[in-house]
Formats: structure tokens, C-alpha cells, sequence
């Protein structure tokens, strides 16, 4: 061939396995194209008088493939030149199964693995492709005329690109008869440009018959596709929604929040805006929206408030075997814990907490019945979850505590203060960008705890009731992207004040026992029932570069009843130093709490 890649004359007999070929109005052509499927703008029978020419359309390539020229002249100059029959594959292979025959139509199959971009045109002269993979308009959006019938099969998918900005669509005006199966595939154009609202247009027309019957269209969440049939004509409606009914609350929220920036034509959620459509559960794009809004980073008070508790649970906690006639005592508490809590449906997924630190304290008894005392203590506490946010923060707590007996009753009583200072990493899946934020939050925090210890002949058993109430507070705060440019998914949080009330009641047990060397061992075993209620408040935010409204989410709420276990072991290894240890779970069905303290006390 010459330097433009002109192709031989029986070429359309036997075309090469490796190279790939477009159907182009008169021709197979040899196309130079990278992608590999084919693009032909049209496929049309000879005129009398042009048999067997090849006559170029402007600006098309000088390789065509033209017909043999002894079977150009079949059947006489006045009759059309019949191309036969073609099957079209994936690889760019076009394999010719026979000859149309004098007089007779011309036929082409798209098997399942090919792909027809037509034209404005795709004319058999009266002949039926068969189309069993991808048919679409390969030119200018608009329509494509195709003169003859057509036939689609149940593998097939016919292509409608959209342009909700312009109102044009790609549409297919068929001469004969129409008779369509398998999958309507919409594209809409400009995509990262729409806006919310419902367009209608005629896609498909048939001059004769139409049977649509067998087509089939798929929705997303945001978008909703329906057809209609009448008369001949299939028309296409699309709607676009941003905040479907079937979202939670606060996913409609962020909806229309995106839908308002798409209305005013703000650019900082098109880079998101495919992926969003692509969507087709409602429940992923709920847990989409909840990602982008930040409402996992509530999980920070959910941390701070079990450190807390952690902290005001062990002042109250005494030792067993304890001796009220020493006055001072100076003790020292390692605590830690784990915690893992999910979610149903929406929402943070899985959250997994790791706390620890180290409790200092001393207590004085102005008599028997009756001890004070105050703590520090210095510790770390780490979050993450299933859903990309991740926090840690170094705590500080100061604490106050007494106890009060009168007889075999006690009321006891812990005050405490933290600081938190936390670090939040938040990952956005749809974007891949890391955002992070630093802030110091604090706690105030109270405790009581009633009882009435029964002595029995094996153990002593106290019922006993317990109100903790507790307020984490979190200021604003604004967030940094990772990458090099501010993504417009950083966010800019208002302050939070979060109200946590525990209500415990249960009985404890316990046992002690007279070993060698005057040592005491002490045994104790409790259960209780907890009842948690928490503010929960909205987590309040707004997109930094966005001149959006600010939005109000659900933040994530604890587990409201739990049962409460824990055991305890306490040693006396001289009428001076006390050694023990305590674990202790919180348990419910979708949550599991793990604690532990070791303790030493030294008393004088």
C-alpha cells in the first residue's frame, strides 16, 4: 500500500485478525484509532453507476477498503453492489460469511464483544442489521437514521448520549421495523455540570412497528431513568436528584447542599460528581453523603467520655481488705481498655477504642467512716473506624474523691476534669484526599455511688446504684487537606458540647481470705445493669470553599443498655502495701468494652 495505509482490494474477503477496522458510510476502512472498537459513520449500498467505486467522503483517510473489482460487477452496472454479509468482533476483526447475492439485502451482525459508533446514517439499502453488542451515534449527538429495519438482541446495549445543558440527545429513526431487547445504556454528557430536574426527549422512532418490550434501563440513586412507548415512539425521561426520599435526614441534607452548589454553578463537588452518580443503591450513596460530611469525627467524644469514666470509676473504687485504722494512703492505678462498637445500616461502621495511662492519687481518713482524697492522672486514648476516620489525643485528668460510711452503708463521690488534646484524620473515599484537624477539647465529670454491704456466712454481698454524668466539649475546628491544593471537601466544624449520663445498678460479691504471714486475699465479682443516655448533639459544619449553606448531621449515638461485669483481685502482702487487680466489660449486642487496673497502695 502507499504511505496513507491503503488496504488491498480483496482485503474485504479476508481481513487481517491483528488490524482494526470502522465501517465508514461505503467502505470498511483500516482505522489507526488506539481504542478498539469500530467507528463507522454510516454503511451504504452502491448507487447504479457507481459499482464497485470507492468514491472518498471530504476528509476521509486514502485507505478504503473497496470490493474485488470483478465482484463490484456482479449482476451488471444497474444494479446496487452488495457487499455480503459481515460479522463484527471485539479485536477488530470484521469476517465476512458470505455473499448478499444479486438483488438481495445487505446484512451485518454486531456479535455480543463488538461496537457500532455510527453516524447520522447507517444504511443497508433496505437490509436489517443485527445488533447482540453496543450501538451508539459515534459522531455529532443528534440522530442517526437507519434505513431498514433493526433488530437488538437480549446481550445487546444501545447507547443515548445527553446533554442536559443544551436539551439534545442522540435518537434513532428507523425506516422499517424496530424490535429491541437488552440494555438502554444513557450518557450523560458535561456530567460534572448537572443540575437537579427532569428532562424528556424522543430517543427512538420506527416508520413501521416498534417493539421495545424486551429493552431494559438502569437507575442510579441520584439519577432515574423511565421509558415510554406510543405510537412508534420511545421517549426517554431522565430525573436528577440530589437528595432522593429515600435517603436519612441527614443525607438529603448533603444532597442539597450539593444540589444547591450544582444550581449556582459552583465547581468544588465536580470532581466527586461521577463517582456520585455511578451509585446505584440508595444506601451507598447515604453512606457517601455521611462520609462527606464529617459526622464520623463525633466519635471523639464518644473516646473522651470512656476515658473519663475510666478514670472517676477507679477513685471510688476501694481496695478490699483495707485497713481504716491507718490514716494516709498513696496509690498508684495503671489503667487501660478496649472497645469495639458497630453500627447498623449508615453510619461510622465499626468503631475500635484503645485507651491507657497511669492514675496517681492520695487519700487521708479525718476518721474511720470517712476518706478524701485527690488524683492525677496522665494517659493517650486512639479511635478508628470502618469508615475512614481516625482520631488520638493525650489527656490529662485531675480528680476528687471521698467516701462516707455509715454503718454497713457508703456514699462515695469522684469530680474530675480533663484535658484532650486530639488529633482527627479523616480519609474521603470519593475523592481519595486526607484531611486532619487538632483541636482541645475538655470533660467535666461527677460520680455517685450508693450501697448497703450485707455480710453473710460465705461472702459479703452489696446492691448498689450508681449516676455518672459527664460533658465533652470540643471547639471549632477547621480542617487541612493533605495534598498540595485545599480540596473543597475540608470541612469547618462548629464547637460541641456532648452530655453523657450513665445509670448503673447491680450487686457486687465478695470474699476475703486469711493466708499464711498474715496476708489477706480478697475476692470480688460484680454485675450490674447500664443504662447510657447521651445528647447526641448534630455536628454542625460547613464546607470551606464552598459558598454553600451550613448543615446540621446526626452524629453517631451509643449503645443505650449494656450489662456491666467485672472481678476483682486484691492482695495484702503486708499490713502496708496493697497490690490488685480489676477487669471489667460492658457488653451488648453490638458493643464490647474491655477494661483493666492494676493498683498499688501503700498506707501509713
Amino acid at each position: 500500500g502507499r504511505g496513507t495505509g491503503r488496504v488491498g482490494e480483496r482485503l474485504c474477503q479476508c481481513l487481517h485478525p491483528d488490524l482494526r477496522y470502522r465501517l465508514d458510510r461505503n467502505h470498511l476502512a483500516l482505522d489507526h484509532r488506539p481504542h478498539h472498537h469500530y467507528r463507522p459513520g454510516g454503511f451504504r449500498h452502491r448507487r447504479p453507476g457507481r459499482v464497485g467505486a470507492a468514491a472518498r467522503q471530504p476528509g476521509q483517510p486514502d485507505h478504503q477498503c473497496r470490493p474485488p473489482h470483478d465482484e463490484g460487477r456482479r449482476g451488471g452496472a444497474d444494479r446496487p453492489h452488495a457487499l455480503g454479509r459481515y460479522d463484527l468482533h471485539q479485536q477488530g476483526r470484521a469476517d465476512r460469511i458470505g455473499d448478499a447475492g444479486p438483488g438481495r439485502r445487505q446484512q451485518l451482525r454486531n456479535l455480543a464483544e463488538g461496537t457500532i459508533d455510527a453516524g447520522t446514517s447507517l444504511d443497508l439499502g433496505g437490509g436489517t442489521p443485527h445488533n447482540a453488542g453496543l450501538l451508539g451515534n459515534g459522531g455529532t449527538l443528534g440522530k442517526t437514521v437507519i434505513t431498514g429495519s433493526l433488530i437488538q438482541s437480549d446481550t445487546a446495549s444501545l447507547r443515548i448520549r445527553l446533554d442536559q445543558k443544551t436539551g439534545a440527545a442522540d435518537s434513532f429513526a428507523i425506516t422499517g421495523t424496530g424490535k429491541l431487547a437488552g440494555q438502554l445504556r444513557p450518557t450523560i454528557l458535561a456530567l460534572t455540570t448537572i443540575k437537579p430536574g427532569t428532562f424528556v426527549r424522543t430517543i427512538l422512532s420506527a416508520a413501521e412497528t416498534l417493539d421495545v418490550s424486551g429493552l431494559r434501563i438502569g437507575s442510579s440513586a441520584i439519577l432515574g431513568h423511565v421509558l415510554g412507548a406510543r405510537d412508534g415512539k420511545l421517549s426517554f425521561a431522565t430525573t436528577i436528584d440530589f437528595a432522593p426520599q429515600a435517603l436519612s435526614r441527614s443525607g438529603r441534607v448533603i444532597g442539597q447542599v450539593i444540589a444547591n452548589a450544582q444550581n449556582a454553578g459552583q465547581g468544588h463537588f465536580r470532581s466527586m460528581l461521577p463517582r456520585l452518580v455511578g451509585l446505584v443503591q440508595h444506601g451507598d450513596l447515604d453512606q457517601a453523603y455521611y462520609n462527606l460530611s464529617g459526622a464520623g469525627t463525633s466519635a471523639v467524644s464518644t473516646v473522651g467520655t470512656q476515658m473519663s469514666n475510666a478514670f472517676m470509676t477507679s477513685l471510688v473504687r476501694q481496695p478490699g481488705g483495707s485497713d481504716r485504722s491507718q490514716t494516709w494512703n498513696l496509690w498508684g492505678r495503671d489503667l487501660g481498655g478496649l472497645s469495639q462498637t458497630s453500627t447498623r445500616g449508615v453510619g461510622m461502621g465499626t468503631l475500635s477504642t484503645r485507651l491507657g495511662g497511669q492514675a496517681l492519687g492520695i487519700d487521708a481518713r479525718p476518721d474511720k467512716d470517712t476518706l478524701a482524697g485527690l488524683a492525677v492522672s496522665v494517659g493517650s486514648t486512639s479511635f478508628s473506624t470502618s469508615n475512614w476516620v481516625n482520631g488520638r489525643s493525650d489527656v490529662y485528668q485531675f480528680g476528687l474523691y471521698g467516701v462516707k460510711r455509715v454503718e454497713a452503708a457508703y456514699l462515695a463521690g469522684a469530680l474530675s476534669f480533663g484535658s484532650h488534646d486530639t488529633v482527627l484524620d479523616r480519609m474521603l473515599p470519593l475523592t481519595g484526599t486526607r484531611y486532619s484537624s487538632r483541636f482541645h477539647g475538655w470533660h467535666y465529670g461527677a460520680r455517685l455511688e450508693t450501697g448497703y454491704r450485707l455480710e453473710t456466712e460465705v461472702a459479703g454481698l452489696a446492691p448498689y446504684g450508681a449516676l455518672q454524668v459527664q460533658d465533652f466539649r470540643t471547639p471549632a475546628s477547621t480542617e487541612t487537606a493533605a495534598g498540595p491544593q485545599l480540596s473543597a471537601a475540608g470541612l469547618r466544624f462548629d464547637r460541641r458540647s456532648t452530655w453523657d449520663t450513665r445509670f448503673e445498678l447491680g450487686a457486687a460479691r465478695d470474699r476475703t481470705f486469711t493466708l499464711d504471714g498474715n496476708r489477706d486475699l480478697t475476692l470480688r465479682a460484680s454485675a450490674a445493669w447500664l443504662h447510657r443516655a447521651s445528647s447526641n448533639p448534630d455536628v454542625v459544619a460547613d464546607f470551606q470553599a464552598a459558598k454553600a449553606d451550613r448543615f446540621s448531621v446526626d452524629a453517631t449515638a451509643p449503645v443505650s443498655d449494656l450489662a456491666l461485669l467485672s472481678a476483682d483481685l486484691g492482695l495484702n502482702l503486708t499490713p502496708n502495701l496493697f497490690v490488685g487487680v480489676r477487669v471489667e466489660s460492658e457488653l451488648a449486642d453490638r458493643s464490647h468494652v474491655f477494661s483493666g487496673t492494676g493498683r498499688v497502695n501503700y498506707r501509713w
